[in-house]
C-alpha cells in the first residue's frame, strides 16, 4: 500500500509540474496548437491489445484516442513499476534501487539518490 501511495504522490507532483504556468511570455509556433491541459493515461500490467485492441472492453478509453494524441511507440524502460514512473516524469534512468522497486529498502531511502542527482 505504501508503494501505491508513493506512486500516486509522484503522479500528482508530475501533474502539478505539467500544469504549472511557464515563466515569461508564452512562445507561439505557427501550426502548433496551444494546449490548456495535458493528461497522460498509463495503463499497466496488461498488453496493448487488451487495452487498445479491437476486442478491448475499454470502450471509453478507446473513444478518447480520437480526441487527442496516441503514442503507440512509448515503451517502458524497465520491468518493474517505479523505474518507469521516475523515467516518465523526470527523464532520469533507474538507479540500482529504483530498478528493483526498492524491494530491499523502504521507498524513502530509494528515492533519495534520485533527488540528489537532479
Amino acid at each position: 500500500m505504501r508503494l501505491g501511495r508513493a506512486v500516486l504522490a509522484l503522479a500528482l507532483v508530475g501533474a502539478a509540474f505539467a500544469t504549472a504556468p511557464a515563466s515569461g511570455a508564452p512562445s507561439t509556433f505557427e501550426g502548433i496548437p496551444l494546449y490548456d491541459h495535458v493528461a497522460v493515461i498509463v495503463l499497466e500490467n496488461s498488453n496493448f491489445d487488451t487495452s487498445w485492441g479491437p476486442a478491448s472492453a475499454a470502450h471509453y478509453l478507446n473513444s478518447l484516442r480520437a480526441e487527442g494524441a496516441f503514442d503507440d511507440q512509448y515503451f517502458a524502460i524497465g520491468h518493474v513499476s517505479l523505474d518507469n514512473y521516475i523515467a516518465m516524469i523526470s527523464g532520469q534512468p533507474a538507479n540500482p534501487l529504483s530498478g528493483t522497486d526498492c524491494l530491499a529498502v523502504n521507498l524513502w531511502l530509494c528515492v533519495q539518490p534520485q533527488r540528489l542527482m537532479s
